[in-house]
């Protein structure tokens, strides 16, 4: 039997169990009449139908009426009842525990009703924490916190007291920017280019929308790295291709950036050193995370996806809530959460702890530290190739390069690439151990840490 953590944002559920991190669902439904459906197929319809989805049922939840109600859910706290009960479905298989980290922002009214919702599903809830608390970082005693998350429809700072104990002291929210106006923003961008450059308009046509809203999260994911991203779209026998450039999506994101740097440096005393940890769906947008690291005296740490729901299962007992009444924990002890900003794994948290050195490709191990590597088909079937991406035969469906303990892989929207099994979507961090696949090929490539030992 086992916990199964569970960290809530609006723009999805994160899902760890056994150490494992699971694909988010995402927080959309879509509601017709009698007919609902909730998560990624939801979410794979929302520009298909854009009067029927919703996607504010966490973010506001509550007993209030919706919008446009049907037949299957007429309150927020219905799509919200329903989209855990379809995650939780998945789940309920030997597991005796579940572990919520929930925003700051949540209202008390909004964690009981979350509670209510949970007990309705027949999970077993053993404990309620803080997000923040949850995911922040170890070794950080004496320095000022500030914990900045990204939802759908806002974004989230949370005030941390450094300790001991690690402690929540106060929350502000800001509709300034959110993911769903950074995805539209960038989609009308896009949508602009294309119109501009190929006189094919996406928007015209509810599929082509939805093709372009798939491809905007892979895109923004390649900006994080690359100075341009390449967006293809089929309409019907013709191909369009445009490229957005890194700097043209930068600078039209500037007033929204600069409005949360700005909140973010008055949250100090002036001159004040602060340490800003950035959930992965906070630095995620390209540039973000750039712009906050140019305040003085700020330090930023990227957190890995999942870092609260993983924080949580490894301080289980001090969140556990006994007797069966459960309480919000904002205040952990003063060790924080172990690994909160290594890298995650599709594979069990407790193996595979080194930092990958080389990439192993057949009988060579191509060392990482060289420089960002290419890796696509070599032109024989069912083979890989890697080269440096400087030379000039360099494979280019995807590059691979380590910063600092951190290794990522990245490529293109359609890239096909694979990292144990699971398409990556854009920038994906990768662990010693984990195995990557392109769709035209049968051979693996496999991430390996080389150890020199001393004193042998």
């Amino acid at each position: 039997m086992t916990t199964v953590a569970i960290e809530l944002n609006d723009s999805g559920l994160t899902i760890v169990r056994e150490g494992t991190l699971l694909p988010e669902s995402p927080g959309y439904a879509v509601l017709e009449g009698d007919q609902l459906m909730v998560g990624a197929e939801a979410r794979g319809a929302a520009r298909l139908k854009p009067r029927s989805v919703q996607n504010r049922f966490w973010d506001q939840l509550s007993q209030d009426p919706l919008p446009r109600p049907g037949t299957r859910a007429h309150t927020h706290a219905d799509l919200a009842a329903a989209h855990l009960a379809h995650v939780w479905k998945a789940l309920q298989d030997d597991c005796d525990g579940v572990i919520f980290a929930v925003p700051g922002s949540f209202s008390r009214p909004q964690l009981g009703l979350l509670l209510g919702i949970a007990q309705s599903c027949s999970m077993p809830v053993s404990g309620l924490v803080d997000a923040a608390v949850a995911a922040a970082p170890a070794g950080h005693a004496g320095t000022r916190m500030l914990h900045v998350d990204l939802h759908l429809h806002r974004a989230v700072t949370t005030h941390l007291r450094p300790g001991p104990p690690l402690s929540r002291i106060s929350v502000e929210t800001s509709a300034q920017i959110g993911l769903d106006s950074l995805q539209d923003h960038a989609l009308a961008l896009i949508a602009e280019l294309f119109v501009r450059q190929t006189r094919f308009d996406p928007l015209h046509r509810a599929q082509s929308e939805q093709q372009l809203y798939d491809l905007v999260p892979g895109c923004l994911a390649h900006l994080r790295d690359e100075p341009r991203v390449a967006i293809q779209m089929n309409a019907g026998s013709k191909t369009h291709r445009v490229h957005l450039l890194r700097d043209e999506f930068l600078e039209s994101m500037r007033s929204h950036y600069e409005k949360l740097t700005a909140q973010i440096d008055a949250s100090r005393p002036p001159g004040e050193p602060l340490l800003v940890t950035l959930s992965a769906r906070a630095s995620a947008p390209p540039g973000l995370a750039d712009a906050i690291r140019q305040l003085r005296g700020c330090r930023v740490i990227e957190l890995a996806p999942g870092a609260a729901a993983l924080g949580a299962l490894a301080r289980e007992e001090e969140i556990r809530s006994p007797g069966g009444s459960i309480r919000l924990v904002s205040a952990l002890g003063d060790a924080g959460a172990p690994d909160a900003s290594a890298p995650p794994a599709s594979t069990p948290l407790q193996t595979h702890n080194r930092t990958p050195t080389h990439l192993l490709c057949g009988d060579v191990a191509h060392p990482l530290d060289a420089g960002p590597l290419g890796v696509g088909p070599d032109g024989k079937r069912g083979r890989l190739s890697v080269a440096l991406a400087s030379s000039p035969n360099a494979p280019a469906a995807c590059s691979i390069l380590r910063n600092g303990t951190d290794v990522v892989i990245s490529g293109p929207p359609g890239c096909g690439a694979r990292v144990n099994g699971r398409l990556i979507e854009g920038r994906t961090l990768l662990r010693t151990g984990d195995r990557i696949a392109l769709a035209e090929t049968d051979e693996e490539l496999r991430l390996i840490a080389v150890v020199e030992e001393r004193g042998a």
